[in-house]
C-alpha cells in the first residue's frame, strides 16, 4: 500500500508533463496511459482481492489456490517493461535533444 502512495504522485506528474509537452510523444504517451491503466487496476482491484485472501489466511481460513500474486507480478513486469520502453524512446522527443 506504501507502493501506491508513491506511484499514484509520481504518476499524475507524469501525465501533467506529458500533457503539457509539445508535440506530445506517441510511444511515451501510450506506455504512460498503459501503466496508469495497471496502476489502476491494480489499486481498485487486484490489491483488494489479495488483501481479502491475506485476511483470510490469517483468520485461519481455508481458503483454494489462487493465481492473483503470479498475476500482480506479471502486472508489475509489465510495468517495468513500459517504463523501460517510455525511458529509451523519450529522449529522442527532448528539446536539448532536437537541437543536437
Amino acid at each position: 500500500h506504501v507502493l501506491a502512495l508513491i506511484e499514484w504522485p509520481i504518476a499524475i506528474a507524469l501525465i501533467a508533463a506529458m500533457f503539457a509537452w509539445r508535440p506530445r510523444p506517441l510511444v511515451p504517451l501510450v506506455c504512460l496511459v498503459a501503466i496508469v491503466a495497471i496502476l489502476a487496476a491494480q489499486t481498485l482491484w487486484l490489491r483488494p482481492l489479495l488483501d481479502a485472501r491475506v485476511l483470510a489466511i490469517i483468520a485461519g481460513q481455508n481458503v483454494p489456490p489462487s493465481q492473483w500474486h503470479e498475476v500482480f507480478i506479471g502486472l508489475e513486469l509489465l510495468k517495468l517493461l513500459l517504463i523501460l520502453i517510455a525511458g529509451i524512446t523519450l529522449p529522442k522527443h527532448a528539446p536539448l535533444a532536437a537541437s543536437l
